[in-house]
């Protein structure tokens, strides 16, 4: 659990089950010590996928559309090993011949 978090999922449970009750979302946020829009995160995600919905979620990035591609990845990985050269000297384009990684960089000239 985040450790930040005001409400367990027995918490939120809790809060999920008076709001059933017939409790708002705002008196029941304001009973837990939550705001508002964090008590209907946790009621929207409780009507949509029940007890689990209340479980944390991870924080990490479900995709990274600007990933280095796993191939090159390798090859990167692979030159520098090979030819023990830091990332300022491979970027000058000395080991590789990829468009990525020749001309100068402009932090280095």
């Amino acid at each position: 659990m985040h450790r930040n978090a005001p409400l367990t999922p027995e918490g939120r449970l809790r809060l999920c089950n008076m709001i059933e009750e017939g409790w708002t979302v705002a008196a029941a946020a304001e009973s837990m010590r939550i705001s508002r829009q964090t008590a209907h995160k946790w009621w929207w995600r409780y009507q949509d996928a029940g007890i689990a919905g209340l479980e944390d979620r991870s924080c990490r990035p479900r995709r990274c559309p600007t990933k280095t591609p796993d191939r090159m990845e390798r090859r990167i990985v692979e030159l520098r090993r090979r030819h023990q050269l830091g990332p300022v000297r491979l970027a000058r384009g000395s080991a590789c011949q990829h468009p990525h990684f020749t001309g100068s960089s402009s932090a280095t000239g």
